[in-house]
């Protein structure tokens, strides 16, 4: 299969002055001028994008130009996967969607989005909370792959106009079955279907396997041993705050622990836990179920998201009251999470007496540990799977709860040895094991 991303040729030594691209690229293919943009620059290579999605003109790439350095300079395109057309017959469409499937999973995507446009689909990966576009398809072929989609995950495919949601099965890497959850939304031009790729139990790395330091990891694990209390992840949506709090439901099942969990959906299935999935369809709320398990005597619950004020009344409750209660809430920072709370009709008292531990993260591309960033055969562009970053904040006692702040937070944490999330991110770059572009991007938030 020829890879969603592959080069298309190498020169080095180019002049500062101007950009000769067209005579270094394959022949036949044509670059429009405002399709050309710097996708990364270090002091060993310059990386040229080819990309709809990312546009820029010469001129704008000329200005860059004449502040870099002569390091070699790689051009990259965004190509369809695989270029060449697909067949009709469902035999050619199986073998499409398996190889779509290992790419991104190659990738580690959390996310396949298949989007129908006016003239075409465009096909876009979700990589370490970027969306990139991997595969540009023709409508009927995208038609095609849509209803392949909806067979699989056991949805109606004569329904177009009602969302749908579904499941289904495959063994696209090394014969191992992995899960994907199916989203269906009817749009103007279509249906877009998105995949989430969901993780495996022994794939799910532990604690001391994810990129905690050394002072986070303990702060982290004092509060698991707690009896009572609320440790609550926040960050975006697709920033792994789910399978961290996996991680830590693994560090305390193997204990003789009551463990129960309220998800939507239950993305992967442990022996010996409780797991309960959301169904408003059936009046199967997250404070709804929440209240079912406080009278199962648990001992930990999970919540897979604090959404309304019901369900936070519930989860603080339970951790005022003899249970340790992890969950997570969609904020952009550990601090604007106290914030949350409060607008969801919380005390402020009862807040601060049940936290017991804040965390942010967020997911950046990591650099090929072949190449180091150089691009080669592995990983097309310098980057190959994922790298969590992470903000930690133990909650000590109420006096330092109720004075701490988002200007103050880099000076609390220092005193306790805990770097910030930029901070954190930057030790990943010292290290090799990110870009400072991708640190960047914490600045941008």
């Amino acid at each position: 299969m020829t890879s969603p991303m592959h080069y298309l040729g190498q020169c080095r030594n180019l002049p500062r002055s101007r950009l000769p691209l067209e005579s270094q690229l394959a022949a036949g293919l044509t670059i429009p001028e405002q399709s050309i943009c710097i996708l990364h620059h270090s002091d060993e290579m310059t990386l040229l994008a080819i990309s709809d999605s990312l546009r820029l003109t010469q001129s704008t790439v000329s200005f860059f130009w004449q502040q870099l350095s002569n390091s070699p300079l790689y051009l990259l395109a965004l190509e369809s996967l695989p270029s060449t057309p697909l067949a009709d017959s469902i035999e050619d469409i199986n073998q499409w969607l398996q190889q779509l499937l290992e790419y991104s999973l190659q990738q580690q995507a959390s996310d396949i989005h298949l989007e129908p446009q006016q003239s075409e689909w465009r096909i876009r990966l979700r990589i370490a909370g970027q969306l990139i576009t991997a595969v540009k398809l023709n409508s009927e072929h995208g038609k095609q792959l849509s209803a392949r989609i909806k067979v699989l995950a056991d949805l109606d495919i004569t329904e177009h106009f009602q969302p749908q949601d579904g499941r289904f099965s495959a063994r696209p890497t090394d014969g191992q079955s992995r899960d994907f959850r199916v989203s269906c939304c009817p749009v103007i031009n279509g249906e877009k279907i998105v995949i989430r790729c969901l993780g495996t139990l022994t794939k799910l790395p532990s604690l001391s396997q994810l990129s905690f330091s050394s002072q986070q990891l303990l702060c982290i694990e004092q509060a698991l041993k707690q009896s009572q209390g609320l440790i609550l992840v926040t960050g975006p949506t697709g920033s792994g705050k789910t399978s961290t709090l996996y991680s830590m439901l693994q560090r305390l099942n193997p204990r003789e622990l009551n463990i129960c969990t309220v998800e939507d959906p239950v993305e992967i299935r442990f022996d010996g836990i409780n797991q309960v999935p959301v169904n408003p369809r059936r009046q199967l709320t997250f404070a709804s179920i929440l209240k079912t398990l406080l009278r199962q005597d648990p001992d930990v619950l999970l919540v897979g998201e604090i959404r309304d004020g019901e369900t936070a009344r519930v989860a603080l409750q339970a951790a005022q009251t003899g249970h340790l209660v992890l969950a997570t809430l969609h904020t952009n920072s550990a601090i604007d999470s106290i914030v949350r709370l409060r607008a969801l009709g919380l005390p402020e008292d009862e807040i601060f007496s049940a936290l017991s531990l804040l965390m942010s993260q967020r997911l950046l591309r990591k650099l090929c540990s072949n190449c180091s960033g150089k691009g080669c055969h592995s990983c097309d562009n310098g980057y190959l799977g994922q790298l969590a970053i992470f903000e930690v904040i133990p909650c000590l006692n109420q006096g330092h709860n109720r004075t701490l702040t988002a200007s103050n937070l880099a000076k609390y944490l220092q005193a306790r040895e805990l770097p910030t999330l930029y901070q954190h991110a930057l030790e990943h770059v010292t290290a090799g094991r990110t870009s400072r572009a991708q640190a960047g991007r914490l600045i941008d938030e």
